[in-house]
This record gives structure tokens, sequence and C-alpha cells, in this order.
């Protein structure tokens, strides 16, 4: 083999192997690129998933601090002080007034109103 044949050789490999490797760059790209959509899809949907999922715990949270608000607004009228209550109604004459403020085992002994029926009242009651 003389020098003109092995440059001609030569020259015909590295053409090859050019070739070679310009498929591989090429298959190496479209590999890549078929990878990046299947992950982008992949990851597209799973994006979409927690999403939606965590619109719905966003949601479920909204409701929940609602709910805690309208319980506090309850809340805060339940211990609220009787006196500070406003009723709406017309003030009770001063002799249910009186009576009304009385404890409850000062009506009839304290007061002296109605002693006799209470005592009637009662002692039917006890007899029964």
């Amino acid at each position: 083999m003389d020098g003109e044949e092995m440059l001609t050789l030569l020259d015909t490999q590295r053409k090859y192997f050019n070739d070679a490797l310009d498929r591989i760059q090429r298959q190496s790209t479209e590999s890549m690129k078929d990878a990046d959509k299947k992950i982008n899809e992949y990851t597209q949907s799973r994006l979409d998933e927690s999403l939606s999922d965590l619109t719905s715990v966003v949601k479920e949270k909204n409701e929940a601090l609602n709910e805690i608000r309208h319980l506090s607004e309850e809340n805060k009228n339940l211990t609220q002080d009787p006196a500070d209550w406003n009723y709406g109604a017309a003030p009770l004459p001063r002799r249910s007034r009186r009576r009304n403020n009385l404890p409850f085992s000062a009506i009839p002994e304290q007061q002296g109103e109605y002693w006799e029926q209470c005592q009637v009242q009662i002692m039917s009651v006890l007899k029964d």
C-alpha cells in the first residue's frame, strides 16, 4: 500500500466516523427532546393534579376559617353579660322588676306577697 492509497483510506474512514458521529449526535438530540417532552408531560400532569389538590385544600381552609369566625361571633354573644343584652321589649312594670330581681328563696317569705297561696300550693305538691 502506498501513501496515496493510505491517505484515501484514512479520508474514507474519517468521513465514515464523522457521519457516524453526526448520526449519534442527531439521535442523542432527538432522544433528549423526546425525554424532555415526556418529562414535561408527566411533570405538567403532576403539577395540574397538585394544583387542584392545593386549591381544594385552600377552599376547605377558608370554609373552616369562616366557620370559626361564625362560631366565635356566636360564642362572643353567648359570653356577653346579660345586663348588656338589648331585648328590644318594653320595660317591665315596677312591681314585676322588683319580683324578678329577688332571689328565689326570698320571693314568698321576705316580700310577704301571696304567702298563704304559696303555702297552700307547696303543701298540695308535697302531699302528692
